[in-house]
């Protein structure tokens, strides 16, 4: 059996499928992340709380996708849960 040597182009081919492969991973999970903020406000206060520059991501792109009242019903809910508490 004869070993050809490895190339440059298929260097640059094995990196390009590691890179591909990484790159739906992470499109995979910024999906699944948005979803789950997407359907739970109580996920919503959680990360207003603990992680608040995430959460402003999450709303400019929800924004940019044309839902801009949730961000509003939010604070409308945590306005209330607030009152409703003391």
């Amino acid at each position: 059996m004869r070993k050809y040597p490895q190339t440059k182009f298929s260097i640059f081919g094995t990196g390009l499928k590691i890179g591909l492969v990484v790159e739906v991973g992470i499109l995979a999970t910024s999906f699944i992340w948005f979803k789950r903020l997407n359907n739970s406000q109580g996920l919503r206060y959680e990360y207003s709380q603990k992680h608040p520059k995430f959460l402003e991501y999450y709303y400019k792109v929800d924004d940019m996708i044309g839902n801009s009242q949730i961000r509003k019903s939010d604070h409308e809910a945590w306005k209330k849960e607030s009152l409703m508490r003391k």
